[in-house]
């Protein structure tokens, strides 16, 4: 079972970019589900707080992502919208971007988007510095990016995906209220991408009090997606022993 995923995460890994990039990241090409206890202990190793640590539901973000792109283009049709070969693209690779494991995203306080940034627009595999185009030189940080500001999700689209560790969920009165909500995904096989960014935004935010950050562990959610769909009940069977 764990030769599948591995398969499946190559095809995953190479199409952002090369797999010889992907190992110098430091990426996990053969990425195992995590416990609580291992999803835990990683928010511990970064110092995130408790109160910033959450996870992304393992089974519905790439069918809500690709859900959404459905609804879009056909209200777009139904408004009669051309849709010409500039906007097909970006559709395509922005849900490409939305797909991806490790990314950043800013709202306002009403929840509606400001930025977006994703791994794959993080060129240099060596620094690996999230500040692509000078993005984080300013605040909050903005980026001039045509398929990056395409039609992004406003924060609402997010929050019932995500929940605390222990599976209850977190509604947005819940936390408190900011001039401005971070979302950052992370995992533990894009070990470099994920550090690098959670230091970078840690380094930001640390000393501000207008913007709450959700550190959303996605670790499971991308390995549920990496299982092809007439293994899951096995490799879940599988899993119960090992647990």
């Amino acid at each position: 079972m764990k030769s599948s995923i591995y398969i499946f995460c190559i095809i995953v890994l190479c199409s952002c970019k090369p797999l010889a990039a992907k190992l110098i990241l430091g990426v996990d090409t053969t990425p195992e589900w995590q416990t609580n206890g291992e999803i835990e202990q990683a928010f511990k190793n970064y110092e995130i707080p408790e109160i910033n640590r959450f996870v992304l539901d393992t089974a519905v973000y790439s069918k809500n992502v690709i859900s959404k792109v459905y609804k879009t283009l056909d209200k777009l049709k139904s408004k009669e919208v051309a849709i010409d070969s500039v906007m097909k693209s970006n559709f395509e690779e922005s849900t490409s971007d939305n797909l991806q494991p490790v990314q950043v995203r800013y709202f306002d306080s009403l929840g509606l988007p400001i930025f977006k940034l994703v791994n794959c627009y993080v060129d240099n595999p060596y620094k690996m510095d999230w500040n692509v185009d000078g993005a984080f030189d300013s605040y909050p940080p903005y980026i001039d990016n045509a398929v990056l500001n395409f039609k992004n999700q406003e924060l609402s689209f997010f929050m019932p995906m995500l929940s605390k560790i222990n599976g209850e969920k977190v509604t947005l009165a819940e936390v408190p209220k900011s001039e401005y909500y971070a979302i950052v995904f992370w995992n533990d096989f894009f070990k470099k991408p994920s550090k690098k960014l959670i230091d970078k935004i840690q380094a930001i935010e640390n000393d501000r009090e207008n913007t709450f950050v959700f550190y959303v562990n996605n670790n499971n959610s991308e390995i549920y997606e990496l299982i092809p769909e007439d293994e899951r009940a096995v490799y879940f069977e599988n899993l119960k022993t090992k647990l």
